[in-house]
């Protein structure tokens, strides 16, 4: 089903459930994404615990908990265009994460002058990536 660090919301009430009566989407993916790009950004998760069950706690309660995810993404000084990403667009309601609707995703204010038609004929600039997360 998952690591419990990068697991939905809405996926934790189906853990144990071998019959997956509840199916899911592809917004678990957009969440577990986030919780990466937190975890390379800070170097911690997003959600910890002592236990899976704490984890769990921490995930379902994730609205209580963004608040110090946001106050150690500043801490770092990452910008608001990389915390709004990360907080808003997938640490976020399943109804409402970017990754339901790519065009959203593309039109974050993080990619503005990203060219997706060229994508695949570019060679990433390091110096540039590290200057977007930072103010």
């Amino acid at each position: 089903m998952g690591t419990p660090p990068y697991m939905s919301p809405e996926l934790i009430p189906l853990q144990g459930d071998s019959q997956l009566k509840q199916g899911y989407g592809k917004e678990v993916d957009w969440w577990a994404l986030g919780c990466v790009f937190y975890e390379m950004l800070t170097g911690s998760y997003p959600f910890e615990g002592g236990s899976q069950d704490e984890i769990f706690d921490m995930i379902r309660q994730y609205n209580q908990q963004l608040p110090n995810c946001i106050s150690l993404l500043k801490q770092a000084e990452h910008s608001d265009e990389v915390i709004d990403l990360v907080i808003n667009g997938f640490l976020s309601d399943s109804k409402t994460r970017l990754g339901k609707d790519i065009k959203k995703l593309k039109s974050h204010d993080l990619f503005k002058d990203f060219d997706w038609d060229k994508m695949m004929e570019m060679t990433p600039d390091l110096e540039i990536l590290m200057e977007k997360t930072q103010k």
